[in-house]
């Protein structure tokens, strides 16, 4: 092994050496051996065995298909053995100094297996030496055993943080409904969210196995002998259920782990819901609360309703707004939806759920989140209805909350402390 402190640059070395012989600590002289070797280094990148890897500039990187520079989270798989890769870690070893290392690399895992490439399995260790430019890759399989697995790598010097990967069985025992939206219309909206486990409590992610049944197929058609199938998104960590409406009323929808009732043993909580097709009369528009503290994020909301009050369904509206959109009696702060989301006359009305937008409604809307301004006050915006609307419905509404004086609030305090102060003076007397 041969090595060296100093940068490496392609090129030719000449190694001269002597090699000598010892017998009971003595010297043969006559099994001496001199001789001259070169070594090509073609590329002056690639590392030598023996370098040191160092923990600051090396990395093991987890991902799904190989592409990114981050560990996917919630990595999972179902525990059917196909042979076929469901993951993998790049291993890449450096020097201190940003050079490719090569030490020895060892990867293990408790659940499911290993291998160096994308069709061989080892087992539950791997061990192999580093690649000559540094970077190897380990690939992780199912082995028809369902739990959270811990895979370690480390080389001979760096121990990476554990990585996780969930196997998940195919037989669902749970399923979870939440509802994303409340009112749907003739097109087809994302309006539950369910969540499928397997006795050992792992989330299932595989296809086939969430379907939407309907109490109600005149109102609400997911099919009249097997169910709509929900799909699993990994952006949302849950199986969604788009359905369309097709006659207006409510229906009452079940979420089953089969394409027939009668092959499903498992059924989830139950989910209204309501179908509106009829025609947008008037426009709302409201704040989330009735008071806030100077600066605070508020969510002005606005929707369509119709000649009876209740939402219509979501999607673009054009011209839901008269030219000049939304205004305010007071600026915003710093930080509030831009001038382009307050003067829009065509407004997009989804649902909207508190982990993305900070407001969840189940009712499609329009929202825009602004700043409260920094002093008290009552604030008030204003909207008028555009043609979208019958000529009636074409009219200004407004929406008003007050925001906390913390000046007034400031000497209100210090008014009761003096009070009491006084009120402690007089018993003391």
């Amino acid at each position: 092994m041969l090595d060296t402190a100093i940068l490496r640059v392609a090129g030719t070395y000449t190694v001269d050496y002597i090699v000598k012989s010892y017998s009971v600590g003595l010297l043969e002289s006559t099994k001496t051996i001199a001789g001259t070797l070169n070594i090509v280094v073609s590329d002056g990148t690639l590392a030598a065995a023996a370098t040191v890897t160092a923990a600051g500039t090396s990395s093991a990187v987890m991902t799904a298909s190989g592409t990114g520079t981050g560990d996917d989270s919630g990595l999972s798989a179902v525990i059917t053995p196909t042979g076929t890769a469901i993951g993998l870690i790049t291993v890449t070893q450096k020097t201190s100094a940003g050079l490719p290392a090569r030490e020895s690399v060892t990867v293990t895992t408790n659940i499911g297996n290993v291998g160096t490439s994308t069709s061989a399995q080892s087992g539950k260790s791997v061990t192999f030496i580093g690649g000559a430019n540094g970077v190897n890759t380990v690939y992780l399989f199912a082995d028809g055993t369902s739990g959270t697995a811990t895979v370690t790598v480390k080389t001979t010097s760096v121990t990476f943080s554990n990585k996780t990967v969930v196997f998940t069985g195919t037989s669902v025992a749970s399923i979870a409904a939440v509802q994303l939206g409340a009112t749907l219309g003739g097109s087809s909206a994302a309006v539950i969210a369910a969540v499928a486990k397997d006795s050992a409590g792992n989330q299932i992610t595989s296809a086939s196995s969430v379907y939407a049944y309907s109490s109600d197929l005149a109102v609400v058609n997911t099919g009249a002998t097997t169910g709509t199938e929900c799909t699993y998104v990994a952006a949302s960590s849950a199986h969604i259920c788009s359905l369309t409406g097709a006659t207006d009323g409510t229906a009452t929808i079940t979420l089953r782990n089969k394409s027939t009732v009668a092959l499903s043993t498992q059924a989830s909580n139950t989910i209204a819901l309501k179908v509106n097709t009829k025609a947008p009369a008037t426009l709302k528009m409201a704040f989330d609360k009735a008071t806030y503290a100077p600066g605070e994020a508020a969510y002005l909301r606005l929707w369509a309703v119709d000649a009876a009050g209740n939402p219509v369904s979501g999607g673009s509206k054009t011209a839901m707004l008269a030219t000049g959109g939304i205004t305010s009696s007071a600026a915003f702060g710093n930080g509030s939806a831009s001038a382009d989301s307050m003067t829009a006359t065509l407004l997009p009305l989804n649902f909207t759920t508190k982990s993305g937008n900070g407001f969840a409604s189940v009712e499609p809307i329009y929202m825009v989140k602004v700043f409260m301004p920094s002093s008290g006050g009552t604030i008030t915006t204003t909207a008028t209805g555009g043609t979208l609307f019958p000529s009636a419905g074409q009219v200004a509404v407004t929406a008003t909350a007050t925001v906390t004086d913390s000046g007034a609030a400031a000497l209100a305090a210090v008014t009761a402390l003096a009070t009491t102060v006084a009120s402690l003076k007089n018993q003391i007397s």
